[in-house]
């Protein structure tokens, strides 16, 4: 009864703390935010975490919020409205250098799709610079998801140099290999290739109007479809040091068909083969 006791008292603690800001989910692993010690931590440049003893021995987050707009950055386990250009947290990302160097996405797409330039950044539909990461300092786009997430969630990718007088280069997207970029006299194109694809650099040929093919690659460990065929599938095996193998197309027993949502081969009845 006791414990129980200290328990609500804690969490309730924890709550007039956190009293009129927008509680968040999925806060990182406790010993990364927490560090064993109760109290106020900081989790990025704008995310306050409350770490408490909830169970006597383990500390754990108990809860965790964005700083408000007017107290936007986090120091010191506190929200504060300024913070030192000196620190990491105080350096806004800079606006994005594409009025300079044009950046294309492919018309008519539908979704969204990263500035090649700035981390930042994103685009929508072909439309062009609408959409921006600055709900607060320090976020980035991720591509998985679509959104906007603090930059220690996801790696910023490499920026792609494209100078005026550059020759036709290409390069993969970090977040996802399946987009690339094509860089030439300035401007840069988002490339977009099928699923389980991405474009082949080594067979880019100089001066050349035309670009590489996209190629079959294993992004992950699984099984991937094959197009108008369900009796085959193509299998991905993680090699050990983030490496992956090559898809190696495989059949699927006799009397099964593959299931690319399941990525398994499933029996199927007599009448329907």
């Amino acid at each position: 009864m006791r414990n129980s006791l200290r328990l609500s008292t804690a969490l309730a603690a924890a709550l007039v703390v956190l009293q009129g800001l927008q509680v968040l989910q999925g806060v990182r692993a406790d010993d990364d935010v927490c560090g064993g010690e109760e109290g106020q931590v900081c989790v990025g440049c704008n995310m306050v975490a409350v770490c408490l003893r909830l169970n006597g021995v383990d500390v754990t987050v108990a809860a965790s919020t964005l700083c408000p707009e007017d107290k936007q950055y986090c120091a010191n386990g506190t929200c504060v409205a300024d913070m030192s250009p000196e620190n990491d947290c105080g350096v806004v990302p800079t606006a994005s250098a594409s009025a300079a160097s044009p950046f294309r996405c492919p018309a008519g797409h539908s979704g969204y799709l990263p500035d090649a330039r700035d981390c930042s950044r994103y685009c929508q539909d072909g439309e062009g610079w609408d959409l921006a990461c600055k709900v607060q300092p320090s976020t980035v786009y991720q591509h998985s998801s679509a959104s906007c997430v603090p930059a220690w969630q996801t790696p910023c990718a490499p920026a792609v140099d494209c100078p005026p007088d550059a020759n036709r280069t290409y390069s993969l997207y970090g977040q996802d290999n399946g987009v690339a970029f094509r860089c030439e006299q300035g401007v840069v194109d988002v490339l977009l290739c099928p699923a389980d694809h991405r474009l082949d650099l080594e067979a880019a040929v100089e001066d050349s109007v035309q670009d590489p093919p996209c190629v079959r690659f294993c992004p992950r460990s699984g099984r991937q479809a094959v197009a108008r065929d369900d009796t085959l599938y193509y299998e991905c095996l993680e090699l050990g040091d983030g490496r992956m193998g090559h898809p190696v197309l495989t059949a699927c027993p006799d009397g099964t068909r593959f299931d690319a949502a399941l990525e398994r081969c499933l029996l199927v009845a007599r009448n329907d083969f």
